[in-house]
C-alpha cells in the first residue's frame, strides 16, 4: 500500500507534507508535544489518504485511539521527538523520490520504533489499550 501511495502521490500533496514537517519541526523545537501530536496526526491521515482508499483514514481512527494516548507517555521520553522527526524525514525522502521500496522500509522502521515503546507499555499499563469500559 506504501509503494502505490509513494508512486502516486502529486506534488500538491508532497508540499502539504513538506509544510506539515516544517511545522512539526517548530513546534518541537519550541517543546509543545501536544501541538506535535497534533500534526503527527495529520501527516498520518494525509499519507492514509494518498492510498487511494477513502474509508482508510477513518477505520485507522479506531486503532489511533489507542496508539494516541499511548504516545501521550512516549513523545516525552528523552530523544522519542526528535528520532520520530527523522523517520518522518525518511518517510517524506521517500515519497519526494516516489521509490515504493524506500518509502515502505521507512514507514517499517517508524512503526517498529512505535512498537519497541508500545510493548512494555501495554504489559505495565494496559488501561491504555483497553476500550472504556472493559478490563
Amino acid at each position: 500500500m506504501t509503494g502505490s501511495a509513494c508512486q502516486q502521490v502529486t506534488d500538491d500533496q508532497l508540499r502539504d507534507l513538506r509544510r506539515n514537517l516544517r511545522l512539526q519541526e517548530a513546534l518541537a523545537a519550541d517543546g509543545d508535544q501536544q501541538g506535535f501530536m497534533g500534526l503527527d496526526g495529520q501527516m498520518h491521515d494525509m499519507m492514509l489518504s494518498f492510498t487511494g482508499f477513502p474509508r482508510l483514514p477513518q477505520v485507522s481512527q479506531t486503532a489511533w485511539l489507542s496508539v494516541h494516548r499511548a504516545r501521550q507517555l512516549i513523545l516525552p521520553v528523552p530523544g522519542r521527538l526528535q528520532a520520530t522527526l527523522d523517520e518522518h524525514r525518511l518517510i517524506l525522502a521517500a515519497f519526494e523520490a516516489r521509490d515504493p521500496q524506500a518509502a515502505r522500509l521507512a514507514v517499517q522502521h517508524h512503526l517498529r520504533q512505535l512498537l519497541t515503546y508500545l510493548q512494555p507499555l501495554e504489559r505495565n499499563h494496559p488501561e491504555l489499550f483497553s476500550a472504556p469500559g472493559q478490563p
